[in-house]
């Protein structure tokens, strides 16, 4: 019997590795053939730009790589610190942080805006009567327009941002009274920024810095790009014509109002910590506030608290992309098997389809590795 049994091991343990080599081997292959994919598509842009990608499976980066130019004027290669601009996937570290404060009290989610930032009465049909709360603004569901009716609230330095946002609530109209009803909106969540610093009464980049860099490590990640860290900076490049985008270049001094909403320099492997804390590896933040951002609140639309949601047979998604001049990118999470993939590009367009390169990539993974 003891040999019986030694044996039963013997047979457990050979097939648990020849298993995991298996699986090693079919992730290599997906790896490979995803990476030849970039390539050909980079090369076939004629952008000069480059595509940087990691993927996270529970708490672990099992792979990180770049393809292509962080400068192509300089012949300089992309790397795993190079930095993008992420764009739109700013807002679900605000919708972090906002999480943060309720956590610490100091805010609720169905909290009435105006009592922190009382500016927000001059928005355009402004109702005193059913007034915006911090949920609304998360959820896109505050009935705000996109954009203010100016221009001008969307450029200047980044030292004015809290004035812009200022002078942009007197241009914004609200379309519809704050209810279910999705409409996606910058300028809400340039509010939603402002006011969680009121909030908190310290400036909303010190509170981002504060409560989710430093405690995460999300050491590459920046609302500024400083003489120290230019030098790891992607050009934002115009496609077909492999040079940088002058308003890409422009841009690095500010977006006006835009901070909360796409402000943030990062790079992969720093995305994937936050992924890494949004899927329960972190003590910053209990699950039980974790669970209420990827819950859907619009009533037309799969969107939580700076999270789209995406659901099939084989996904539970939850992700976000981002798009400005000169970068794209997303990010892609799937809560059962705690795979992340973050892609960024230094090129707004391009022959490879952000999401749909990443969710790609996600199914082939978890078909390969099912464990």
């Amino acid at each position: 019997m003891k040999f019986k049994r030694h044996y039963l091991f013997f047979v457990l343990l050979l097939h648990s590795v020849v298993t995991k080599a298996q699986n090693q081997r079919n992730f290599t292959a997906i790896i490979s053939e995803f990476e030849n994919k970039l390539n050909t598509e980079l090369i076939n842009d004629h952008s000069g730009a480059s595509i940087s990608y990691a993927v996270l499976k529970k708490d672990t980066v099992v792979y990180a790589n770049a393809v292509g130019y962080a400068d192509f004027s300089k012949n300089k290669k992309a790397d795993t610190n190079t930095l993008y601009r992420i764009g739109s996937m700013t807002k679900p570290i605000t919708a972090l942080l906002m999480m943060l404060l309720v956590q610490d009290k100091s805010i609720m989610l169905t909290d009435p805006v105006e009592r922190y930032l009382p500016e927000i009465a001059n928005l355009k049909g402004y109702n005193t009567f059913n007034k915006i709360t911090f949920i609304q603004l998360a959820s896109h569901t505050s009935g705000l327009n996109r954009e203010p009716d100016t221009k001008k609230s969307t450029s200047g330095a980044f030292e004015e941002w809290e004035k812009k946002a200022l002078g942009a609530i007197q241009k914004t109209k609200i379309r519809n009274n704050p209810e279910q009803k999705f409409k996606y909106s910058n300028i809400g969540y340039g509010i939603l920024g402002l006011a969680l610093s009121r909030a908190a009464g310290k400036p909303y980049t010190k509170l981002v810095n504060e409560k989710i860099f430093q405690p995460l490590g999300m050491n590459q990640s920046y609302f500024q790009i400083t003489d120290e860290t230019k030098s790891n900076l992607a050009q934002g490049m115009k496609l077909k014509l492999q040079k940088e985008s002058r308003n890409a270049a422009k841009e690095h001094g500010g977006r006006g109002y835009k901070v909360p909403s796409g402000g943030i320099y990062s790079t992969p492997l720093d995305m994937i910590k936050f992924l890494k804390c949004i899927s329960g590896f972190s003590a910053i933040i209990k699950q039980e506030h974790i669970d209420i951002m990827k819950i859907s609140h619009a009533s037309n639309e799969d969107y939580g608290l700076g999270l789209f949601i995406y659901k099939d047979d084989m996904l539970s998604v939850v992700c976000h992309d981002g798009l400005v001049d000169g970068y794209s990118g997303c990010f892609v999470l799937d809560q059962n098997s705690k795979i992340g993939i973050v892609i960024l590009r230094n090129c707004s367009k391009g022959k490879t389809n952000m999401y749909n390169t990443a969710f790609d990539l996600l199914r082939k993974i978890i078909k390969s590795d099912p464990n």
